[in-house]
């Protein structure tokens, strides 16, 4: 099965350079515990331009009818692959929906410092 979407790049003022970005669906089902990595994609580092960006993405995963699943997002500005101040994530949630259309606007926000 395949999940589409578009992750929002907030307008930021000035370019910016994100040297990678992650996009993975994990298994929320079990609350409190570890959300389990199910699949995941990098996409090439990009230039994000000073009024913001929508950028496309699609997932191909295994999905199981009785769990919950949710996409995350870490826009990587320097290529450490550690959350770091300036990075732009997902801050909420953002449920796979269990049926129908699976597109999903993901928006991403800057790490405070």
């Amino acid at each position: 099965m395949q999940i589409t979407g578009t992750l929002s790049f907030p307008p930021s003022g000035a370019p910016r350079r994100v040297e990678r970005v992650e996009v993975t669906v994990r298994d929320i089902t079990e609350l409190g515990g570890p959300a389990a990595t199910v699949a995941r994609v990098e996409l090439p580092g990009l230039d994000v331009p000073p009024d913001g960006l929508n950028l496309p993405f699609s997932i191909d995963v295994e999905l199981e009818g009785n769990r919950t699943y949710a996409v995350r997002a870490h826009a990587d500005r320097n290529g450490s692959r550690a959350v770091e101040v300036g990075d732009l994530v997902t801050t909420e949630a953002h449920v796979v929906p269990s049926g129908g259309d699976r597109t999903l606007i993901v928006p991403l926000h800057p790490v405070p410092g």
